[in-house]
C-alpha cells in the first residue's frame, strides 16, 4: 500500500523543510526536504510498541501526557480541536483510528470507511464490532434484495 505524505487534504498546508512524517502501519519516520521537494526515511519509531488508549472525541480537547505511539479511535467525528496539533481543523470521521507520533503531533492512521461494512479479507463485515446483519445460510446478491425499512 503506498504511504500518503502530507499534505493529505487540499486544504492542508505543504510540508515546511524538516517537517517529519510518521507512518503509523510500518512505523517509519520520515523528513521532507524542501530542496530536493522528497521525503526521506529516518529511521523507526525509537519506542517499543503501539498502545492502543481508547476512544478519543475529535472535537474537545486533546488528551495529556502524551508519548508516541498512543492510538486512540474517534467516538464523535468532526473538526478536529486546535489541541490536535497536526488535525486540528480537519474534518475526521467517526471510528478514524489517530495516533501520536515521535514530535507528538497527531496524524490519521486509518480513515473510517463512513459505512456500517468494511472489506476484511474479501468478505465484507460490519465496521463497528457487535453490530449483526443476519443472512442466515447461502449468499445473496444485494442488488436483488429488496430494499430494508
Amino acid at each position: 500500500m503506498p504511504i500518503q505524505f502530507p499534505p493529505i487534504n487540499p486544504t492542508d498546508p505543504a510540508p515546511q523543510d524538516g517537517d517529519q512524517f510518521t507512518d503509523f502501519e510500518s512505523g517509519n519516520v520520515w523528513e521532507y526536504d524542501l530542496a530536493q521537494n522528497s521525503w526521506t526515511m529516518i529511521g523507526l519509531l525509537n519506542f517499543g510498541a503501539f498502545q492502543y488508549k481508547g476512544y478519543t472525541q475529535i472535537t474537545g480537547t486533546a488528551p495529556v501526557n502524551l508519548i508516541p505511539g498512543l492510538l486512540y479511535s474517534v467516538e464523535d467525528g468532526g473538526i478536529a480541536d486546535a489541541s490536535y496539533t497536526g488535525l486540528a481543523g480537519q474534518d475526521i470521521p467517526r471510528f478514524s483510528l489517530i495516533g501520536v507520533g515521535a514530535a507528538l503531533d497527531w496524524s490519521i492512521v486509518t480513515l473510517s470507511s463512513g459505512t456500517p461494512w468494511v472489506r476484511v479479507n474479501n468478505t465484507i463485515v460490519p465496521a463497528n464490532a457487535g453490530d449483526d446483519l443476519d443472512m442466515e445460510t447461502g449468499s445473496y446478491v444485494i442488488s436483488s434484495l429488496t430494499d430494508l425499512p
